[in-house]
Parts: structure tokens; C-alpha cells; sequence
């Protein structure tokens, strides 16, 4: 599952997740992890969203260092210091984005995400079942009918697919010659760049997408068989131009939109017979792993 970006915390800062409210990412001395956001004396969700410094437990003040290392009892007589600390997890780095596991994906040379910062964050809800918008996400062959306006003259042909045990890859090549009004000011300086976008799925709830100077990563979290809450992270690449920002912005959110208003007309116990290799691969890797 998709935590971060590695330039969303300063050293020896933490933050609790929206998304995992039972851990907080920490980063200490350029090393990250995931700390238990639980007291283990009755089990309350520790203070604070964001910080450096101890965290300190409300139900009865037991206090805990930046490494879990328990530091007061508070209003308790007991303590068995060093015998109760926060549990800790280790996390995997792809690209500079924190997972807490491995992600299944290849590096590419022409992704770089050492200039971003987060721009923006929110929670969606979508009256959906989170297969069916994920599925959504592992379609390319809508993004013609549905997105015509955003991916003008993008044939499925053109995309590079590359399936893997725990993720699905889509390349799309960024092709100047088919430029519409609405995306030629898009990518203003990657010109030469091969790919204009790309799309990573890691199974079982998070995306990532991918445009020249922004990035949008997600997950998807269900509420019930027919909703779903997605945790929505924005990156800006800081080298490019507010403009740049702005339009990446308002192609996803118009495909976002219509993407999310699809999903809410799936029946999700339908099961096609004929479903894409993409597709076809998530739900099996999700039935066996009991998703």
C-alpha cells in the first residue's frame, strides 16, 4: 500500500496515515519505517497528526519517543519501562515513494521524483465497489469514448501494457503529432520525452499515474460492497511551471470525475466472461489472496 513520498517528512519528523490511522510514517536519521500509532497499554490512538518529538497517549498519558521507546506512565503507579515500546514495520522505496511493501515495479529512467512535493491531499468517497473503479483504472480501451477531450487520438495499439505477479504497467508514448487545443500546452517541457503518461496498479489498493511534472497516487480503501473511500495524493514536480501544474490538474480531476461516475454503474456481482488480461489478472490475484 502506497505511504508517501520520501520528501513528505523532514528527518526525525512522523505523520500519522489518513488512510492506516493505526501506524504513522516515520523518518529517522534518513531511515524510514512505520510506528504503531497504538498505545499498548489500552489500546487509544496516540495525539497528533504530524510532528517531531514524543507523542503522548490521551487515555492515560503514556508517552513514547521518536523510535517507540515508551518515556512516562502518566497517570498509571505501574511501568515496565522498555518492556511495552510501539511496534514497528519496515517499509520499501520505489522511485522515492514509501510503500509498506514491495511494490512490484520496475525502475525506468525516464521517472524522476526527487523534485516533488505534495501538493495537494483529500478523501474521496465514490458510491462504488473498489473493484469496479479499480478495474476501471486497469481499462485503456475507454479512454477514447470516455476521455476524448484528455487522450485525443490515443489508440490502445500505442500502449505499452507489462503485467507482473502484484501490479499492472501502462506506458503511454507522448506523441506531439495527434496535439489537441486542450493537451498541447500540456507537457511544456518534456518535449522529447518517450512517455507522456503512465499508469501503475499494485495490487490490491493503490494506483499510481504519472504526467510530466505531476503525479497522482491513490487508494482505494472499501466502506462496504457499494463504497468506497480513496485517499487522493497529488505530487507537483517543483521544476515546472505553476501552468504545467494546473493543466495536469484538470485533466485528471475531468477524467477522475467521469471515471468515478462509471464505477457507480457496474453491478458489482457481474462477472463478464470476457474481461482484459489486466483485469482478468487482478481479480485473481485478489481471490487468492483473499482480498
Amino acid at each position: 500500500m502506497f505511504l508517501g513520498h520520501i520528501n513528505d517528512l523532514r528527518d526525525n519528523e512522523w505523520k500519522v496515515l489518513p488512510h492506516l490511522k493505526r501506524w504513522t510514517l516515520h523518518r529517522n536519521n534518513g531511515k524510514y519505517s512505520l510506528l504503531s500509532n497504538v498505545c499498548p497499554h489500552q489500546g487509544s490512538l496516540l495525539k497528533g497528526m504530524q510532528g517531531k518529538n514524543a507523542r503522548l497517549c490521551p487515555y492515560h498519558g503514556w508517552s513514547f519517543d521518536n523510535k517507540g521507546n515508551p518515556m512516562g506512565s502518566g497517570t498509571t503507579d505501574y511501568w515496565c519501562k522498555n518492556e511495552h515500546p510501539l511496534d514497528t514495520r519496515d517499509v520499501f522505496i520505489w522511485n522515492n515513494f514509501v510503500f509498506s511493501e514491495h511494490p512490484d515495479l520496475p525502475e525506468y529512467d525516464f521517472l524522476n521524483t526527487e523534485h516533488l512535493t505534495l501538493g495537494s491531499f483529500r478523501i474521496d468517497t465514490v458510491k462504488a465497489n473498489y473493484k469496479n473503479i479499480y478495474s476501471i483504472f486497469l481499462d485503456i480501451d475507454h479512454l477514447p469514448v470516455v476521455h476524448p477531450k484528455v487522450y485525443d487520438q490515443l489508440q490502445t495499439s500505442q500502449v505499452e501494457w507489462s503485467i507482473r505477479e502484484k501490479s499492472n504497467i501502462q506506458l503511454a508514448p507522448n506523441n506531439r503529432q495527434y496535439e489537441s487545443d486542450y493537451t498541447k500546452s500540456m507537457f511544456l517541457e518534456d518535449r522529447e520525452r518517450k512517455y507522456g503518461a503512465a499508469w501503475f496498479a499494485v495490487y490490491p489498493y493503490t494506483t499510481v499515474e504519472y504526467f510530466p511534472g505531476a503525479w497522482i497516487n491513490c487508494v482505494f480503501l472499501p466502506m462496504s460492497d457499494n463504497e468506497t473511500a480513496i485517499s487522493v495524493y497529488q505530487y507537483r514536480d517543483t521544476r515546472y511551471s505553476e501552468e504545467n501544474w494546473r493543466l495536469n490538474l484538470e485533466i485528471w480531476e475531468k477524467a477522475w470525475e467521469q471515471d468515478n461516475e462509471q464505477a457507480t454503474l457496474i453491478d458489482p456481482i457481474f462477472k463478464p466472461t470476457l474481461l482484459e488480461p489486466a483485469k482478468a489478472h487482478y481479480l485473481e490475484w485478489i481471490n487468492k489472496n483473499g482480498c
